[in-house]
């Protein structure tokens, strides 16, 4: 029975926030034996986790699975007997169905052997699991035998369990037993029979258990009818206690492998043979006499093990952890671990610059030399004495983009002044481009994988002051130019096309090559200002590994209002919310919005609300016109924010980050968003190193100029500025230097709370931040909300909606490859 349960501000405000902070599935599939208590976790919806326990026929099993921290989940448990057969749980004693719980007591089970139990659920969250499976204590068979005639009778019994065989006849039968054997046991050496009755102890070995066969034979002249009485003591089992939630297997968003097998004294091997798995191919081999007994052993996901010297190393492949962790062998163990090849630098050797590090229990780690590295299978093979977490690395340097797959998104502003109100800008154009590029090897022209789309809007005056908007103009690029390191060895030129010919971008690449953030090159005109952020795509992406709560942020600029003479209206709107996506193609979002609007002649107004949106997703097929990959969201019904909203979201590799825009353009103004997987395990740890950001702020203003030296570029009703910094983090994750238009930075020690940057300069502040335990971080008195992923790696903020300032800001970030590490051509 399959069983349901029913029922800028500032950037340095970024940077003081991230120094705070810190998949297809493959699932759980553990052995836990007859008697066990387990944490786990469903994650995403759809998650199914498999637990293996072996019991013999007769056994009695009982077991619940209830959720944790009010998690809002409904089970579902399937049980399979031995042969696939489904087990109807309502055939126990008891049966308790809670929907967030469910309970069995004294199932009987009628097969031997290994069984298996499916828990999966609606929604997503933590659970317990307890079971224990107990063996019957006395099986008594009979068999009816001919004079001088042999045969057998059938008990179940776990491995290493003691046996005591009773073969009686009844009064006045002419019967006389004889055991001759206890599964393959040859006991003709023991005692033998007194009288009409024969019993016999026996031992079973480790890797002797399940159906097991007792022969008799009927040594009198007469036939009669044998009674056989076994008494069981199973091996006395310690209760296993196991962690298979995501968080603590490295993976808090789901997507978690943890494979569980015993294994015996005699040695065997626990493979991990799952193409959907990120160690997909990691290989363990115990050999005989490494163990004193059957064990339990695990592998499974990590989390990134921190490298001793990061400033000259780097993660080569995911993490494995070994366990029980702390384990040691009586002889060494052998394992295969992964590495990816795509992960590895440029000009790095993996025969000779791959090692291991292994963190143990403690903390401590070791570096270990591989005795073999297969390039074609992308494995290194090592020898171990025990159990702890492993990871490959490499050299540090510039990550290798050959044959890298990105989607692209690119936000540009100009304001261009005219003369007839005193160099107000009349004119303001926005572009915005989506789409994707390949990056072939180093100087080479690629083409785009995917038609890139231009959309660009103009709000223009004549020379009489009579506004327009002429239309929304889009098209579609062409070749991608060459492109190639610069000398820092961090930044790569990348030529992309646009409505008006060709345009260049400058775009810092993140240490694992993942994200490419940066703007214009050599756009020094006093009104422009742009932004551009690359990710690296989701090749096959699915609704199921995609499904999720997201942290979303984005703004709007648009001219709303009708035109008339004199400048134009000019509305800003920035937004910070939630995205939830399920694996049914359903998702909703809440958001704050606050929009600030400059009417010429009038003063400020500013509008702030909370709406929620929700509708169905698709992804695109390349067939249907969308993007191969892009999620279009598409909204159901009337939208309580007063838009009718549909956009489009492209997902980047696992899932972590997507970035995207209204899927139709506005006529009066262009929007961006984007969206980060919330997580758990961010630390300030994982941020020791240089951070790079990038913002771009715009603001509705009074008619003035400034000179751009001085501060943000400021024509006519608009402001504009884009600004480039860089801040480097110590072990404690606190700022220790920062580079950001001449104003240095320093840490106070005295805030108890983490970071507290002190500004020095007249134009800023000092501030505090705080950061939550999914990675969403905001700047106390300041105006900055974001989220971090969990590496560290890339991070975006927004102005906070809920704050009264009127400017909107913009602000991305990456973690850099170490300085000129790269080979130039």
């Amino acid at each position: 029975m399959h069983h349901r349960s029913h029922a800028c501000v500032h950037a340095i405000a970024l940077i003081a926030a991230i120094a705070l902070c810190s998949a297809a599935l493959a699932g759980v599939d553990a052995e836990i034996g007859g008697n066990a208590k387990v944490s786990g976790s469903l994650a995403p919806e759809g998650d199914v986790d498999i637990f293996r326990f072996d019991a013999g026929a007769g056994s009695l099993l009982s077991l619940s699975v209830a959720a944790k921290k009010k998690a809002p989940l409904d089970f579902t448990l399937s049980l399979f007997a031995p042969d696939g057969s489904l087990v109807a749980l309502d055939g126990a004693a008891k049966l308790i169905d809670k929907g967030k719980k469910i309970a069995v007591k004294k199932l009987p089970l009628a097969q031997t052997g290994s069984y298996r139990l499916e828990i999966t659920a609606t929604g997503t969250g933590e659970y317990s699991l307890k079971l224990k499976a107990s063996p019957a204590k006395t099986i008594t068979r009979s068999i009816a035998l001919a004079a001088g005639a042999s045969g057998e009778v059938t008990v179940a019994a776990l491995a290493g369990s003691s046996l005591t065989v009773k073969a009686t006849v009844p009064k006045g039968d002419a019967a006389l037993p004889r055991v001759v054997t206890v599964a393959g046991i040859d006991v003709s050496d023991l005692p033998g029979p007194k009288g009409n009755q024969h019993t016999v102890k026996v031992a079973l070995g480790d890797d002797a258990g399940g159906d097991l066969s007792i022969a008799l034979t009927n040594t009198a002249a007469s036939a009669g009818t044998i009674s056989v009485a076994t008494k069981i003591k199973p091996p006395k089992v310690r209760k296993l206690k196991l962690d298979v939630r995501g968080a603590s297997r490295g993976a808090p968003d789901g997507g978690e492998t943890v494979l569980v097998r015993a294994v015996s004294g005699i040695g065997g091997v626990v493979a991990i043979d799952d193409a959907s798995s990120p160690i997909d191919g990691v290989l363990l081999t115990v050999p005989p006499g490494a163990l004193t007994g059957p064990t339990p052993i695990s592998v499974s996901t990590a989390d990134p093990v921190r490298l001793p010297d990061r400033d000259t190393q780097q993660a080569a492949g995911e993490a494995v952890l070994f366990g029980p962790e702390g384990l040691e062998f009586r002889s060494n163990a052998t394992i295969v671990l992964r590495f990816d090849a795509s992960s590895l630098p440029v000009g790095t050797d993996p025969l000779t610059d791959l090692r291991i590090v292994r963190r143990s229990a403690s903390g401590a780690t070791e570096i270990i030399t591989p005795t073999s590295v297969n390039v074609e299978t992308g494995t290194m093979t090592f020898q171990t004495s025990g159990f702890s977490t492993f990871m490959p690395f490499v050299p540090r340097g510039s990550p290798d983009l050959n044959g890298s797959e990105y989607w692209f998104m690119g936000f540009a502003i100009e304001l261009v002044p005219d003369q007839t109100a005193a160099s107000d800008s009349r004119d303001r154009n926005i572009d915005m481009t989506l789409g994707s590029v390949t990056l072939g090897p180093r100087g080479e022209r690629r083409a785009s994988s995917q038609s890139s789309e231009f959309r660009s809007i103009s709000w223009t005056h004549d020379q009489n002051g009579i506004g327009s908007f002429p239309r929304v103009e889009s098209g579609s690029g062409g070749d991608l130019g060459e492109w190639d390191y610069e000398p820092d060895g961090q930044t790569i030129i990348l030529d992309f096309p646009d409505e008006s010919g060709d345009s260049a971008s400058a775009l810092t690449v993140s240490e694992d090559g993942a994200y490419l953030v940066g703007g214009a090159v050599g756009d020094n005109r006093p009104g422009a200002a742009s932004i551009a952020i690359a990710i690296r795509k989701e090749l096959s992406p699915t609704l199921a590994a995609l499904a999720g709560s997201y942290h979303m942020g984005g703004a709007e600029i648009a001219a709303p209002g009708d035109v008339g003479v004199g400048p134009l209206q000019v509305s800003l709107s920035r937004l910070f919310g939630e995205l939830t996506l399920r694996a049914d193609g359903t998702w909703s979002i809440t958001l704050d919005q606050r929009v600030s609007e400059f009417v010429p002649g009038s003063d400020f107004t500013t509008t702030k609300q909370r709406f929620t949106i929700q509708g169905s997703v698709r992804v695109g097929t390349g067939d249907d016109g969308l993007r191969e990959g892009a999620l279009i969201f598409l909204e159901d019904g009337d939208a309580q924010d007063g838009d009718a909203d549909s956009f489009i979201l492209m997902p980047g590799e696992g899932g972590r980050v997507m970035i995207g825009s209204d899927s139709i353009p506005l006529e009066d103004g262009q929007v961006i968003f984007v969206a980060m997987r919330q997580t758990v395990g961010a630390s300030k740890a994982i941020l020791d190193g240089v951070q790079r950001l990038f913002s771009i702020e715009f603001e509705p203003t009074t008619y003035e100029t400034l000179a751009p030296s001085i501060g943000p570029i400021l024509i006519g009703d608009f402001s504009l500025c884009g600004n480039e910094s860089v801040v480097e983090f110590d072990g404690r994750g606190r700022a220790t230097e920062l580079d950001f238009l001449g104003v240095c930075a320093a840490r106070n020690e005295s805030d108890p709370s983490g970071i507290a940057i002190e500004v020095e300069g007249p134009l800023f502040d000092s501030f505090a931040v705080k950061v939550s335990s999914n990675g969403r971080f905001s700047v106390v008195g300041d105006v900055v909300v974001g989220a971090v992923v969990r590496d560290g790696t890339f991070f975006f903020g927004v102005n906070d909606p809920k704050n009264n300032e009127r400017n909107v800001e913009l602000i991305f970030g990456i973690r850099p490859p170490p300085l000129a590490l790269v080979t130039k051509r």
